[in-house]
């Protein structure tokens, strides 16, 4: 990344994958809290879980477009 362009894409995608796992995680803690389990768990462990998901998502996304002949 030599370019501004390219710095300001990736503090994007940053704060969307950000704000999609905090989405995810504000969705997902209330309903574990009704179970056993899920009141041992912390809200903190659930957004990183969500966090990583949303990670891994984009990455089978990236190598899915990568086989199909695109490349970055």
């Amino acid at each position: 990344m030599h370019n501004w362009g390219g710095w300001l894409a990736t503090i994007l995608f940053i704060a969307l994958v950000n704000v999609g796992a905090n989405l995810i995680a504000q969705k997902m803690y209330p309903t574990m809290v009704r179970y056993d389990f899920g009141r041992k768990v912390a809200y903190r462990i659930v957004l990183i879980g969500s966090l990583f998901a949303l990670l891994a998502l984009c990455i089978l996304v990236l190598a899915l477009l990568d086989a199909a002949g695109y490349r970055f």
